[in-house]
């Protein structure tokens, strides 16, 4: 497939075909990245206990707030791109791919240094007590040097795939996350690092897609977003638009961040390092109860994106029901394995007993609302894909920080650790009744839009 046909097949691939070609590398990448975690998780788990768990649990905030960073730029960048190429303005595309990049390495460098400098403050602030500080401080003293693999991996990830380029996405992933599996069980059984070899085998299994992105990017012929050394520089304009369309996804992450740690202190309050621990095991398990959702999402925006720069909004509009329906079977699929084997699990990451009771009664209540959440994911997918800014920030962060946190806030006073897992449910019903709103607005926005294009063409 040479270049020019790489541009055209995203107007005219037919859709559930186009889509699946997207979305299906994009599920597998996205379930091998989840890994991540998991694999962490289980081998701490196993090998080092549940303290180690908490200690992980602890430090999770960090993660998602390093994450927010990377997904700023990297899906932003991504926005841009996609819809830039749909236009035909492939040095726009270009000139946003670098920058993205460039705003990802110099913000990763200064987390970086911040958090090495200050890790333990960090750690304490977060909630770790003298039981699981020495865990925490083992993991970070690694991870936040990490922190520049790791986001750039993700900005990565979403500029090849904003390309049409799912494959090539899906295979960084999976490199990665080999790797990282290999590095665990050498660093962790053999070596005997504990917490210390989860942090480094993640952090060099990363590095490993960013030599692989350079050979894409550079060397490939296939990228047709490659971008030169002139164009890394920054540029305002262009990196305004990106963090517009990005930052949607900023505040999902950052809010999450946010939650994570009044979680953790709500634990430390009206529960043990138990619970503690089964909601660091919860949050792995859920990453990949998502994955699936999140690579339909992943799929559909550079098929949504090119369309709307190609005023194809016939194909938006398809596109975006096309993923809703597959998102919501997988959602109910998933939903019914989690009801009945719970305890199994939790069980995967520790055999504790009393960590398998309060683990699966908090999952099951947790995912509630599973069935119904693929409307409300990709709806604001779709708003990011399609630069509308002020729908994609309402529909993204409504979950987390307009419904879940006042929720969090409140009913653990009245019913103690139970109040923590019913908010779950609760805000996921209230932001897909919101995100309803905005999706039935926007569709007869682009119904108008494709009959002005129809007379256009008459």
């Amino acid at each position: 497939m040479n270049k020019q046909k790489e541009k055209d097949f995203l107007k005219n691939e037919p859709l559930t075909k186009l889509l699946f070609s997207q979305s299906a590398p994009a599920i597998v990448g996205m379930f091998v990245m989840a890994l991540y975690n998991v694999v962490d998780t289980f081998f701490v788990g196993q090998i080092v206990g549940v303290k180690a768990i908490a200690a992980l649990s602890i430090s999770f905030p960090v993660s998602i707030f390093v994450m927010a960073f990377a997904q700023l730029s990297g899906i932003g960048g991504a926005s841009v791109i996609s819809r830039n190429l749909g236009a035909g303005n492939v040095k726009k595309a270009k000139t946003a791919a670098a920058n993205a990049l460039l705003f990802v390495f110099l913000s990763s460098l200064i987390i970086a240094i911040t958090g090495v400098v200050f890790c333990r403050e960090i750690m304490s602030s977060l909630g770790a007590d003298s039981n699981i500080i020495g865990y925490a401080l083992d993991y970070m003293y690694i991870t936040f040097p990490g922190s520049v693999t790791f986001m750039l991996t993700v900005c990565i990830n979403n500029l090849i795939r904003a390309e049409g380029h799912a494959k090539t996405a899906m295979f960084t992933m999976t490199l990665s996350a080999v790797l990282n599996i290999v590095l665990d069980a050498f660093f962790m059984i053999i070596l005997d690092m504990g917490v210390k070899g989860a942090a480094a085998a993640t952090v060099i299994a990363q590095f490993a897609v960013i030599c692989y992105a350079i050979y894409h990017f550079k060397f490939s012929g296939k990228s047709i977003i490659s971008p030169s050394f002139s164009d890394f520089r920054l540029n305002k304009e262009i990196l305004l638009e990106i963090w517009g369309v990005g930052f949607s996804s900023f505040m999902r992450q950052a809010a999450g961040s946010l939650i994570a740690f009044i979680i953790n202190k709500s634990i430390v309050t009206y529960g043990s390092n138990i619970e503690l621990a089964a909601f660091g095991i919860i949050n792995r398990i859920q990453s990949f109860a998502f994955m699936p959702t999140f690579g339909i999402v992943q799929g559909m925006s550079p098929v949504a994106g090119y369309n709307y720069g190609a005023k194809r909004f016939d194909r938006v509009k398809k596109s975006y029901f096309i993923s809703v329906g597959a998102s919501t079977a997988l959602f109910i699929c998933i939903f019914i394995f989690f009801i009945f084997n719970a305890p199994f699990f939790i069980k995967i990451f520790n055999s504790d007993p009393d960590l398998i009771k309060s683990g699966s009664s908090a999952l099951i209540t947790m995912s509630l609302m599973f069935p119904f959440l693929g409307f409300q994911i990709v709806g604001g997918g779709l708003f990011q894909a399609l630069g509308k800014i002020k729908p994609a920030l309402i529909t993204t962060i409504s979950r987390q920080i307009l419904f879940f946190i006042p929720l969090v806030l409140t009913l653990p006073y009245f019913i103690g650790l139970k109040g923590i897992w019913i908010s779950f449910p609760l805000a996921d019903i209230s932001s897909i009744i919101l995100t309803t709103f905005y999706i039935i607005k926007e569709m007869k926005v682009l119904t108008r839009f494709q009959n002005q294009q129809q007379q256009i063409l008459l």
